[in-house]
C-alpha cells in the first residue's frame, strides 16, 4: 500500500488501489489478483490513531524494505508466511 493511494474526506482516509506503482526507480503492476481488491475502502480509523498514515505519508509506502527486493509481492508473502 503507497501513499498515493490515500484521499482523505472529511475525518475519514480513503483507499483507492491503482494498477501500477511507483517504486524508486521505475513503475510495476501492482500485484492484485482479484478485481475486488481494486475496490476502494476506508482505512479504519485504529490505523490512523496508531499512525498508520503518517508512517506512510514519510516513507510513501507501507512496507518500504520489500521495495528494495526484485518481487515485491512474493518477498511479503514469504515473510507473512
Amino acid at each position: 500500500m503507497n501513499h498515493d493511494w490515500l484521499e482523505k474526506i472529511g475525518d475519514q482516509y480513503l483507499v483507492r488501489p491503482t494498477e501500477t506503482v511507483v517504486l524508486p526507480g521505475r513503475t510495476a503492476r501492482t500485484p492484485i489478483k482479484t478485481d475486488e481488491s481494486m475496490v476502494p475502502f476506508v482505512l479504519h480509523e485504529e490505523l490512523v490513531r496508531i499512525g498508520v498514515v503518517d508512517l506512510m505519508q514519510d516513507r510513501k509506502f507501507l512496507f518500504l524494505e520489500s521495495m528494495s527486493t526484485g518481487d515485491p509481492a512474493a518477498a511479503l508473502s514469504k515473510r507473512a508466511n
